[in-house]
């Protein structure tokens, strides 16, 4: 999915070491997030404001991606083109999601129930799950 149109920044964090995750709403599209890489560059960050009009050329390359993590009792979802990056998985339980890893994903690394829990409460419903012996 691919497309432009005017809007303006929301919000703007740091992600990784030298790219920026902004919050848009444009006039056509509404609410969207993506990452600028070298976003936190000084010549960028002077563009890459809250409140500031931009044109907007948006290019979503995981279009109807679907990432699977299986730990033998349930499989692990995953949609990046739902997620917004609330890192509400993260901040919840780091030991399993980590954005900085790869995979983020590490689903051996606590038990099946606190990470029911915790997909359970993602915002996007980009996170989901099934138990393994209901293969999809």
């Amino acid at each position: 999915m691919t497309w432009s149109d005017e809007g303006y920044i929301l919000g703007v964090n740091i992600y990784g070491e030298n790219s920026s995750i902004i919050s848009i709403l444009s006039k056509d599209h509404g609410h969207h997030k993506g990452i600028i890489y070298g976003g936190t560059s000084s010549k960028l960050k002077k563009l890459i404001q809250i409140s500031k009009k931009l044109f907007l050329i948006y290019i979503n390359h995981m279009k109807n991606m679907t990432k699977k993590y299986d730990n033998g009792e349930i499989t692990i979802e995953w949609k990046p083109e739902v997620c917004i990056h609330s890192a509400i998985c993260f901040k919840g339980l780091p030991q399993v999601f980590d954005p900085r890893q790869k995979p983020w994903i590490k689903q051996n690394n606590a038990n099946t129930n606190d990470i029911i829990y915790q997909i359970n409460q993602c915002p996007s419903k980009a996170l989901s799950f099934y138990y393994t012996s209901e293969e999809k």
